[in-house]
């Protein structure tokens, strides 16, 4: 036996599932012929599997890593199954391919983006991006209670990787390589911002070609406070980029009158920013907030290209009726939002909450969807993991289920799965999934992800009796 704890998830083209983890020592079930089959040293390596649409056959598994520590945050794989990771790592000898494998100086912790082959046998590009300061870390790069944006357990550990229909690679994720060596800040390229905002961190947006060979271009996204760049999606008709994630800076580039928040309405709330696709031009930035404490953790479409944000806040979350629907549904005090924007972010189509009315949000968000039909799926997981780290302490004791629940019953701790429909009329489906009786099921960090067909394809830590 061998610890494995679950990060990050995805789909493959045919249902395949790809997961994403950390593990200790040896022990990991690889396959053979997969393109590392040792453990390379260091407290963690990362651990990839591939799994059949149905589960029940490993296509692969491998290691990828080297003498220090990694994590991948990320995945998501292409339609002939190659798979790109987005993570982080603090190797020197982190396994890179194709030209110069560090962009940049490098330093502490740098972000990893790696592709590998659809038989997990070889990498087609590995890069490690960063300067001298930590890289594709979120505040800090342990995870011992609450410190600015960093609220959840495994929140050290959030970015995002997605790719457009060329192949492209695009990743949002975060940087603390400060501008002042010019040999050692983080590596600019054609960016929208050139220089650091201030405060500890700054977001970070990048472009890479399909063979990992360079960066196509590359940006800060923060003010003059502590920025983090979460999640990240590319508008279906015109491919301008949308970013989000939590903010502290009330000077963030972008933001004006005009749009559904010109500043910042309390300590910490979430953000959205439309960048154009080359990187060259940021076109408008909305923050999304309360008095409270709110971070935006999934942007998507719907295909008449309207954005849609999720994520958590500690204040009182506006109601924003649709049109044709005056009671929209939603549960008065609930501390997980989900609102759908204006495509020029003018405004709210609709704003509605979920929840118990807890004063701490109930769930961690972990993976966001909104399908043809403009129904919203979100996936999450809810109890204390480390009782210095209050978020979500509400857990999931009381959270709404419906008839057709996998779980009905909740011992607090356990993943939740939620479906809104259209125009927020409705919940269409609530159900708990985890065990009882034992450690509470979570993710240390990372996305996962529903595939087109509403599918959830989740990373899971659990413990075995």
């Amino acid at each position: 036996k061998v610890d494995n704890w679950g990060f990050t998830a995805t789909y493959g083209a045919d249902g395949a599932f790809f997961g994403g983890g950390i593990v200790k020592t040896s022990g990991f079930p690889v396959s053979t012929g997969a393109f590392q089959t040792t453990f390379a040293g260091g407290d963690w390596d990362i651990g990839i599997i591939k799994l059949s649409a149905d589960g029940r056959t490993r296509l692969y598994a491998t290691y990828i890593g080297g003498a220090g520590i990694e994590q991948p945050h990320s995945l998501v794989a292409d339609g002939a199954g190659n798979l790109v990771l987005a993570g982080r790592s603090n190797s020197k000898d982190y396994p890179t391919r194709g030209g110069t494998g560090v962009i940049g100086s490098g330093g502490a912790y740098d972000i990893v983006v790696t592709k590998l082959n659809a038989a997990g046998t070889a990498l087609l590009g590995s890069k490690r991006i960063g300067g001298t300061g930590d890289d594709g870390v979120n505040i800090r790069s342990n995870r011992s209670g609450t410190s600015s944006l960093q609220r959840n357990y495994g929140d050290d550990g959030r970015s995002e990787v997605i790719l457009d229909g060329a192949g492209n690679i695009y990743v949002a994720s975060s940087t603390q390589s400060w501008p002042g060596d010019a040999g050692g800040r983080f590596p600019i390229v054609g960016g929208f911002q050139s220089t650091f905002g201030g405060g500890t961190q700054d977001g970070v947006l990048l472009k890479l070609p399909p063979d990992v060979s360079g960066l196509s271009f590359s940006s800060f996204i923060g003010g003059s406070g502590n920025d983090a760049a979460y999640v990240l999606s590319l508008h279906p008709l015109n491919n301008t980029i949308y970013v989000a994630g939590g903010t502290e800076s009330n000077n963030l580039p972008g933001s004006s009158a005009g749009t559904v928040g010109s500043s910042n309405a309390g300590s910490i709330d979430g953000f959205l920013s439309i960048i154009s696709n080359d990187g060259s031009a940021i076109l408008k930035t909305t923050y999304l907030g309360t008095a409270g404490i709110d971070q935006v953790y999934g942007v998507q479409f719907d295909r008449f290209g309207y954005p849609y944000v999720m994520g958590q806040t500690t204040g009182a979350w506006p109601l924003v009726a649709p049109p044709g629907n005056p009671n929209p549904w939603n549960q008065a005090g609930g501390k997980q939002f989900i609102a759908k924007l204006q495509q020029d972010l003018s405004a709210y189509v609709y704003s509605t909450m979920f929840g118990t009315g807890s004063a701490q949000p109930n769930i961690s968000p972990t993976a966001f969807l909104v399908d043809r039909c403009e129904n919203v799926y979100i996936s999450g997981w809810g109890g204390n993991i480390l009782p210095e780290n209050p978020f979500p302490s509400g857990g999931t004791t009381g959270l709404s289920v419906t008839p057709d629940a996998i779980k009905s019953t909740t011992d607090g701790k356990d993943f939740y799965f939620f479906v809104l429909k259209k125009n927020a009329t409705e919940q269409l489906f609530g159900s708990f999934f985890g065990q009882n009786g034992a450690a509470a099921g979570h993710v240390d960090g990372g996305t996962s992800r529903f595939d087109p067909n509403c599918v959830i394809y989740q990373a899971i830590w659990a413990t075995w009796k």
